[in-house]
């Protein structure tokens, strides 16, 4: 692990859990978690492709480890992918049409992640960022 990448550990990890945040309990010490989505059975992301979850949301039954990347998306209302995203932002590392992510029961109400802005998600569809 090189220092760059041990330095955006700790930055992530100091987030606190991206669960908790969402639900509005910030401040919630965190773990690391790698992403799987996408991923063969033993391959994980990266040491910059991660997100901070607290130990319930990371291995706990309603966590990701617990539920899977299908269970925990259709538990919560958003994904991996919606997670990192926001971590990302969060860190400075998006571009600025990603704004910030409602509570969860916005996310599940609205069937999908309201997290990326409509022109983000045409313009990801599309191959570009608009």
């Amino acid at each position: 692990m090189t220092k760059t990448e041990r330095q955006h550990l700790s930055r992530v990890a100091d987030l606190c859990c991206a669960v908790c945040r969402r639900m509005g309990y910030p401040g919630t010490p965190a773990e690391i978690h790698h992403k799987r989505a996408g991923r063969g059975l033993s391959n994980r992301a990266g040491h910059m492709e991660v997100i901070p979850l607290c130990p319930e949301h990371h291995r706990g039954a309603t966590g990701l480890h617990g539920l899977g990347t299908k269970g925990f998306k259709k538990h919560w209302g958003f994904d991996e992918n919606d997670l990192l995203a926001e971590t990302l932002s969060l860190l400075g590392q998006l571009p600025a049409v990603v704004r910030f992510l409602p509570p969860v029961g916005n996310a599940v109400a609205t069937g999908g992640s309201p997290f990326l802005t409509n022109q983000w998600k045409r313009g990801r569809k599309r191959g570009r960022r608009r």
